[in-house]
């Protein structure tokens, strides 16, 4: 009990901590624009649910979260700290830290480094803890590593020539010319 309906939501993303195995977040995406629904918390096993925020929008684009709009229909993350069971960072277009289970929120990483955040590439997949004060980026970009809760980020793919393509088209009239 507790979760939003299935017509309201896009995804829903779910955490637990090892800190306390009591504690269940679940991220929701808006289904009418992908923004930020909620952040749910249960503290019995996920046997009910207590809202814990629905602002800022932690899905959005700016850095301070004050768009209505996002991308929770392709990028949704959520990890618990396995040492700390109120530190919960989300993902999105950018990436939120909160250490009071949800409640209040800070710009962890931003997708050109606004808001004073440091620099993540955008469309975050996945995040996990390492510890209680580092964790792993998955993002469009690569793979990212911050050591220290947020305070500046390693990319471990620096140097890979690697990319993600979208789209492909080869010309009519030429067939090895390939853009």
């Amino acid at each position: 009990s507790g979760l939003p309906g299935s017509g309201s939501t896009s995804r829903l993303a779910i955490a637990v901590t090892p800190a306390d195995p009591n504690y269940v977040y679940v991220l929701a995406s808006r289904n009418s624009n992908n923004g930020f629904m909620g952040l749910y918390l249960s503290t019995n096993s996920g046997n009910s649910f207590s809202i814990q925020a629905s602002s800022p929008n932690l899905l959005g684009w700016d850095p301070s979260g004050n768009d209505n709009d996002g991308q929770g229909w392709y990028t949704l993350s959520i990890d618990a700290s396995p040492t700390n069971r109120d530190e919960i960072i989300v993902g999105g277009v950018n990436i939120w830290r909160s250490t009071d289970a949800g409640i209040s929120w800070t710009l962890n990483a931003h997708w050109y480094g606004g808001g004073g955040a440091p620099y993540v590439h955008a469309d975050i997949h996945d995040l996990r803890y390492v510890n209680g004060t580092s964790y792993y980026v998955a993002s469009d970009g690569g793979l990212a590593f911050t050591s220290n809760s947020g305070g500046s980020f390693t990319d471990l793919s620096a140097g890979l020539q690697i990319g993600q393509m979208y789209r492909l088209g080869t010309a009519a009239t030429t067939p090895n010319l390939t853009i």
